[in-house]
């Protein structure tokens, strides 16, 4: 499977509507199966109120990692 990021304003709302399925959809967040999907559904996602505090361990660049990530994972 060959997932791609999406990115959008902070602003943006996106809404995700399931019209069909051949057999079981699931929602997954963070490699955890969250809940069964089924024709009809909708997933809303929006920015949260509130804000994660994230730590790096290592000394990676943001942007790198990102453009790496949005070009397929081709070094350039």
């Amino acid at each position: 499977i060959h997932i791609r990021p999406l990115l959008a304003s902070p602003d943006t709302e996106i809404k995700i509507v399931i019209e069909d399925n051949d057999g079981i959809g699931t929602l997954n967040v963070d490699g955890q199966n969250i809940l069964k999907l089924a024709p009809g559904d909708e997933i809303y996602f929006k920015k949260s109120a509130s804000e994660a505090k994230l730590i790096s361990l290592e000394d990676n660049n943001f942007y790198d990692i990102l453009r790496y990530k949005l070009s397929d994972g081709k070094r350039r």
